[in-house]
């Protein structure tokens, strides 16, 4: 009888510490990133998302992001990033949308995105253009996962947000240094690569995935590697 009591008991333990293990590390509800900053995950399919932008001023190794707020120096930047035909080297550099911090509101250029020192928080890295695609597909296509992925409030055509991966209107920082609030765009890490037949010339571009008003014009596609977007990681 004791020998029985005893084995039952163990196995209740054992199935304690199991379902412990269980929620500790496959619930996760929370991230923290390099700097501090801590961030909602949600579960998408079979992945998992931050909920919100990343707004990391630190790289993984906690060397800060240049920060740059003027036209000018916005400038000096994307004529780096135009006319770098050898990636051999990088200008990493970030901004807040309007020059004005907000929680949602960082906006990287490319060289931030794929630098080797990271950006997002340890287990998670910046998503590929395949995995923004699964995305997309386990929401139903690209028309139908833009108006479940785009938040409730403050677009001109809210979203439904079923998904609660909560995307907000933030815009983006072009070229010229001006900021563009009509869109809403998220990095990937891909690289495109496209030779002038003329001269030769070597242009890179980044993967990218644009949510907009209309949900029928959101979609994926290429941009210079100047351009200060949104990032949203996933866990690894």
């Amino acid at each position: 009888m004791l020998q029985n009591y005893l084995t039952t008991d163990m196995k209740k333990i054992l199935l304690l510490i199991f379902i412990g293990f269980k929620f500790c590390f496959l619930s996760q509800t929370t991230v923290k990133d390099a700097g501090g900053n801590i961030y909602p995950v949600v579960k998408i399919g079979n992945q998992i998302w931050m909920a919100e932008n990343l707004r990391t001023e630190v790289f993984a190794n906690g060397e800060p992001i240049t920060q740059i707020t003027s036209n000018r120096y916005w400038q000096e930047v994307s004529l780096f990033a135009i006319d770098d035909s050898t990636l051999s080297e990088i200008w990493p550099v970030m901004c807040y949308m309007n020059n004005s911090k907000s929680k949602n509101g960082a906006l990287y250029n490319w060289y931030v995105v794929t630098d080797e020192r990271g950006v997002c928080p340890s287990g998670w890295h910046v998503p590929s253009n395949d995995e923004f695609v699964e995305l997309t597909n386990y929401l139903g296509g690209m028309e139908a996962a833009s108006k479940k992925m785009k938040s409730t409030i403050n677009w001109t055509t809210n979203g439904t947000n079923l998904s609660k991966f909560n995307a907000l209107p933030i815009g983006v920082r072009v070229g010229s240094g001006e900021f563009d609030p009509a869109r809403t765009m998220f990095w990937t890490d891909d690289l495109f690569e496209e030779t002038n037949n003329d001269n030769n010339f070597i242009s890179f571009s980044g993967g990218k995935i644009e949510l907009l008003n209309n949900d029928k014009e959101s979609g994926y596609g290429t941009v210079f590697l100047n351009v200060g977007a949104s990032v949203r990681c996933i866990k690894n």
